[in-house]
């Protein structure tokens, strides 16, 4: 072998052995950034195109849709029906923000009355990827409409397919109640005070990107207990549960820290807002700025800023749907989601 082929095999293999770790270095830091994002949008119900002025408008929440019967937007925009915290079925403050969604998870008659929800994800789940889901409930009594059963097996159920229902009072599909979720409490929920979390992990065997929430079991795979029925017949109840913070990772601590967007904090202490987000992103920081640049979720450069202040409003209609991220002076600090 002469030196200009030794030469030209060692020029390949260098270029081969240079593009394998440019590769695993793109996979693991495209994984170590997607590990942390909650792929559900508008998990706790904060953004709305219109605000929601009576009951069964879980569509005025960005995102949200109904996969059966009339699952109820609450927010604090509205000053009566569907306030926060007061509101038509009790009292709750939000687990996080102003605003949550509500749904009937069981009715003593007719039998198997249910309420569903749900979202399309940011992007499908992955074959073989272990996932952490995590909810929050609150269970509420109030005589008229007449919530007087607490029940168990609220969950998190997920599909390819999103199961809208054509109008907000159309039954959901049999399909649904089938005894099955990914994600379900097992124990009777009966605190009014208090958010309680529902959480736990499987690993995805399909690339589903809907997930969808309430009890996915019938009456006869459901307990319940009656809670302070006084007159009330028992045949005239239902269970009703205030729902936050939805969120589904790979990560579990994204998932048990329950917020939308995790806000990476480091010496700059920066801050983005609004987020989610459709027209513009607001940066803003305890120390001045250099240089603002947004990748997409596949590592590209889409924006470039140059700055002076503390301060940064960024346009983004142009923006596609998705997950973003942002470096300012060099440093990985934070992630926003384009509605």
């Amino acid at each position: 072998m002469n030196n200009f082929t030794l030469k030209y095999f060692r020029s390949r293999f260098s270029l081969l052995l240079s593009s394998f770790f440019f590769f695993v270095f793109f996979v693991l830091f495209r994984f170590s950034l997607f590990a942390q994002i909650n792929l559900v949008p508008n998990p706790s119900f904060e953004q709305f195109d219109t605000c929601p002025d009576d009951v069964a408008q879980i569509q005025r929440a960005q995102g949200w849709f109904t996969c059966g019967n009339s699952p109820d937007y609450f927010n604090a925009c509205d000053t009566f029906w569907v306030s926060v915290p007061d509101n038509f079925t009790g009292h709750q403050y939000p687990a996080n923000g102003v605003a949550y969604a509500g749904l009937i998870t069981y009715s003593g008659i007719p039998p198997n009355v249910r309420e569903f929800m749900g979202t399309q994800l940011i992007s499908p789940l992955m074959i073989g990827q272990k996932y952490y889901v995590s909810f929050q409930v609150s269970f509420t009594i109030n005589k008229n409409p007449d919530v007087c059963i607490a029940a168990n097996k609220i969950g998190a159920k997920f599909s390819t397919f999103s199961y809208i229902v054509p109008d907000v009072y159309s039954p959901p599909n049999p399909a649904l109640i089938n005894n099955f979720a990914h994600v379900y409490a097992d124990s009777i929920i009966k605190d009014t005070a208090n958010w309680v979390t529902i959480s736990g992990s499987f690993i995805a065997d399909s690339t589903y990107n809907y997930i969808m929430v309430g009890n996915f079991f019938d009456d006869a795979n459901t307990d319940t207990s009656t809670v302070n029925l006084d007159s009330v017949s028992v045949s005239d109840c239902h269970s009703y549960y205030y729902i936050d913070n939805v969120c589904v990772s790979t990560d579990s601590l994204t998932c048990s820290n329950n917020v939308g967007i995790k806000e990476i904090e480091d010496e700059f202490n920066f801050l983005v807002f609004p987020n989610p987000a459709t027209d513009f992103i607001e940066i803003n920081s305890d120390k001045n700025m250099t240089e603002v640049t947004i990748y997409d979720f596949y590592g590209r450069k889409i924006i470039e800023r140059k700055s002076e202040g503390k301060s940064l409003l960024i346009d983004i209609p142009f923006l596609e749907k998705g997950i973003y991220f942002i470096n300012v002076n060099g440093i990985w600090n934070n992630k926003f989601i384009k509605l």
